[in-house]
């Protein structure tokens, strides 16, 4: 019988049922060549809360993405985890909305950007909707080219955030 051997450091490969990992002598795990994992990975909590933050942060700017599947596919995971991933949810895509609003604040106002009546007519709780796609991210722009308050605006933006999250998050567990 011959015995297969490590890729990398040529030491003999001994399997370890039922994983599909197999190690060699000096203790790293490898996959052999032809095999298919029997089990899908699993993120750890703190991995899946990052990930879950780095996406809640970049969906509330200009960037497209959807953090709402990674909400989905973390609480699958970690159901235990649901107030965890909705604060760190909230907060990333809080602090995303923040980014736009202060993006705004920074654009000279020469002259009258498209779009800011309704966040004129309606003020900071206009933001209870920057969470909506397409829309929300600027209206988070329009408040911060009008000057709203960032109070009164983050407080509005976390309250449409959370209420988005909390939903979802009652579907899913």
């Amino acid at each position: 019988m011959t015995k297969t051997l490590c890729v990398r450091c040529r030491a003999p490969l001994e399997p370890r049922p039922p994983s599909f990992n197999v190690s060699c002598m000096s203790g790293r795990n490898v996959l052999m060549a032809g095999t298919r994992p029997n089990r899908i990975p699993v993120m750890s909590e703190t991995a899946s809360l990052w990930t879950l933050f780095v996406s809640s942060f970049l969906a509330a700017t200009l960037l497209p993405g959807g953090s709402e599947v990674v909400l989905f596919g973390a609480l699958k995971l970690h159901p235990g985890q649901l107030w965890a991933a909705l604060a760190v949810a909230t907060l990333g895509n809080t602090l995303g909305g923040m980014s736009s609003y202060l993006i705004g604040r920074l654009i000279p106002q020469k002259q009258a950007m498209k779009g800011v009546a309704a966040v004129q007519r309606y003020g900071a709780s206009i933001l209870l909707l920057s969470w909506v796609p397409i829309i929300g991210d600027p209206l988070c722009v329009a408040a911060g080219w009008l000057r709203l308050n960032p109070w009164w605006s983050a407080l509005c933006i976390v309250i449409g955030k959370f209420v988005r999250y909390w939903v979802i998050a009652v579907l899913v567990v």
